[in-house]
């Protein structure tokens, strides 16, 4: 919605009619069985009307996928091209659908690690990460196993640090800044409220 509010604006097409997104041509690309964005509508859904008369000015809206786009589907899938059974199997997990084939493929490819102690599994880990090619995605459940994960990785290499100084800001008003760095820090190491 505030894509197209910003063409209007942009391209003067507010009064126009049939001025959706600045009267130009928008092309949009994505997976239809991602999960929803983090604490937000899904974008499939219809708006609700006080979102719409908020946005709009309008007391009703269509329904904009099925008025405004035409749906062309990709058939390949080009992440997963070389391994075709692992692409399946992430399709299958797209719908819900887990066989048992699936649960044994990807038991085959959990890590046995023998040390006991934190530390050691750690280092186990990252033994066997580095023997692996350097395009090898490894996931994890929480933020804190990921950033032990790193740091532990970061320490391992051979090469000098580089320290870069940052700044995380979050761009809206001043006032909405402090409760929103409240939300954030209590949510911290909950990804299904923070994408991650």
């Amino acid at each position: 919605m505030y894509i197209h509010l910003r063409l209007t604006e942009i391209y003067d097409t507010s009064d126009v009619d049939d001025g959706w997104f600045g009267k130009i041509h928008i092309v949009l690309f994505g997976d239809l069985l991602q999960l929803p964005p983090v604490r937000q509508l899904s974008p499939f859904e219809n708006l609700k009307s006080c979102d719409v008369l908020k946005c709009l000015g309008s007391l009703s809206a269509p329904n904009l996928w099925k008025t405004l786009f035409c749906y062309e589907e990709l058939t390949v899938n080009m992440r997963q091209k070389n391994d075709q059974l692992f692409g399946e199997m992430l399709n299958r997990f797209r719908m819900g659908v887990v066989t048992n084939q699936d649960s044994c493929t990807l038991f085959n490819r959990l890590l046995k690690l023998t040390a006991k102690n934190q530390n050691d599994r750690l280092k186990e880990i990252i033994s066997y990460f580095r023997l692996l090619s350097d395009d090898t995605v490894c996931l994890f459940p929480t933020k804190n196993m990921c950033n032990q994960f790193n740091t532990a990785m970061l320490a391992s290499m051979e090469q000098p640090e580089m320290k870069l100084n940052s700044i995380d800001e979050i761009d809206c008003p001043r006032y909405l800044k402090k409760r929103e760095n409240e939300v954030l820090k209590k949510n911290e190491d909950d990804s299904s409220l923070t994408a991650g």
